[in-house]
């Protein structure tokens, strides 16, 4: 019969070893008690990598044992040749050890640096990644059962952010077409405290020295905006950027940062490719003001992806170049001399061309035309003044003046206007100068005599000759 009772009480005494087993898969953020009290129990930690812990489990009445468990933090599944993180899954508890009070312990583990004393405290030393979840300490008393746990949150720089394209099809393709909605997320997998995570971008032509070059992206009405991607990867921290692309996005870099108070680390740069028809943009000059004895040249500025064939075309529907680049010369040239001979300045409209397999675009240049630079309009209604070639007439005060009409609420529209000017001299070396001499009605020792040096008499005195344009000279040649 006794043989009996003690079969009987060993089996109860698994039965119970059993349920808290079970019960820790039950993970609730509180301690439980039930007839069981505690000393001491396990306190949540916060510590960096290198760092010693300890958590004690210690009962104030007499157990028959006290069982360690612990569930690691939840570790991220890679595929694929770029490593996107794709899932996640959620280890089950290993137990630790079963140890009899100040007797011994038995462990069943294979953590490095992690010990447990017979006393109930268990220590880790040095702390690592590999360290952090939860602890639980489950203790048995007769037919009663206790258990208690703590977190240890080992504190650890973010992992290397991945950006990566939400939308299969865009995916494979690798390229995108302007006017498309593109979905990127990055994926930090680790990191503590949570990384924050920032997108970052760098235009094309700026420069490629340095992260530096990368700013800030800002959310745009329509265009940018962020998102949390659903469902979040779960043990990992993500954010969603949407992108309504246009032609100015191409050759755009983005780079994803995380950031916590450990490190900083930076994704991978993902250039976008963007295929858009071609986009001239304004003409340095508008209109082009030439010197008909003076050589300069205009480039037709184009974006464009794929690129595009560019083309100069004149009023008449001639080709004047094949190129972005158009030289006066072989403009004047196709103009013909005869129809400016007597003529001091004479305008004409040019255009160029740009066309790629997505499209066509053209922009419309004027040309001015002068035979010197003195028949330069006095008034000039545009935001730029160019002079292709300084002369000695070009000395002088120039004074800009901007006016536009204000509508005040309450009260009538007035007229604003600001004005500003710069002064420009010119240095040229000085002609052969004259002197003149004012001589008294009497020479004789002791009376003054009165001469004057003109430097630049001689340009003065034949300046009549040149009042002509030089184009009607050119003309009679």
């Amino acid at each position: 019969m006794v043989d009996l009772l003690v079969w009987c009480f060993l089996i109860f005494i698994l039965w119970t070893q059993y349920s808290v087993t079970e019960s820790v898969s039950n993970l609730v953020d509180k301690t439980e008690h039930e007839t069981v009290h505690f000393y001491r129990v396990p306190q949540n930690r916060s510590v960096p990598i290198g760092a010693t812990v300890e958590l004690e489990c210690i009962p104030r009445s007499n157990v028959q044992y006290v069982i360690w468990y612990f569930q690691p933090v939840s570790r991220s599944i890679r595929s694929g040749p770029r490593k996107v993180i794709i899932a996640a899954h959620q280890p089950e508890p290993l137990e630790l050890a079963m140890c009899q009070p100040d007797i011994l312990c038995k462990e069943k583990h294979g953590l490095r640096g992690l010990t447990i004393q017979p006393s109930g405290k268990l220590i880790i030393y040095p702390v690592s990644f590999e360290h952090a979840g939860k602890y639980e300490c489950a203790v048995v008393a007769g037919v009663h059962a206790s258990r208690v746990h703590a977190h240890v949150f080992v504190e650890t720089k973010p992992s290397i952010p991945v950006v990566d394209v939400v939308d299969v099809g865009q995916k494979l393709h690798g390229h995108f077409k302007e006017g498309d909605n593109v979905r990127l997320t990055c994926t930090c997998g680790q990191g503590f405290p949570l990384p924050q995570l920032l997108w970052l971008k760098k235009d094309a032509g700026d420069s490629d020295n340095s992260s530096t070059d990368y700013r800030l992206v800002q959310a745009e009405f329509m265009r940018i905006a962020f998102y949390t991607p659903t469902p979040v990867t779960p043990g990992a921290v993500q954010s969603g950027l949407m992108l309504n692309l246009s032609w100015f996005d191409h050759n755009t870099e983005l780079v994803c940062k995380a950031v916590n108070p450990v490190g900083t680390e930076m994704s991978a740069p993902y250039r976008i490719s963007v295929t858009f028809s071609p986009r001239i943009r304004p003409f340095r000059y508008n209109p082009w003001i030439l010197i008909r004895d003076m050589s300069t040249e205009l480039r037709c500025d184009v974006a464009s992806h794929p690129s595009a064939v560019i083309q100069w075309i004149g009023t008449d529907g001639n080709q004047l170049s094949r190129s972005p680049f158009l030289d006066s010369a072989l403009l004047l040239e196709s103009l013909g001399l005869e129809r400016i001979s007597n003529i001091p300045s004479w305008r004409h409209n040019i255009t160029c061309v740009a066309a790629n397999a997505v499209g066509t675009a053209q922009r419309t240049l004027t040309v001015e035309i002068h035979c010197t630079s003195a028949t330069k309009p006095h008034h000039w209604p545009s935001p730029i003044l160019q002079i292709n070639s300084i002369t000695q007439d070009d000395a002088g005060t120039y004074r800009c003046v901007a006016e536009n009409i204000v509508h005040e609420s309450g009260g009538p529209p007035t007229q604003k206007r600001s004005e500003d000017f710069t002064t420009i001299y010119v240095y040229y070396p000085p002609k052969e100068p004259v002197v003149t001499a004012h001589f008294p009605s009497e020479m004789r020792i002791g009376v003054p005599l009165k001469l004057e040096c003109h430097p630049n008499a001689a340009s003065k005195l034949t300046l009549s000759s040149f009042r002509e344009p030089r184009c009607h000279y050119i003309a009679k040649v």
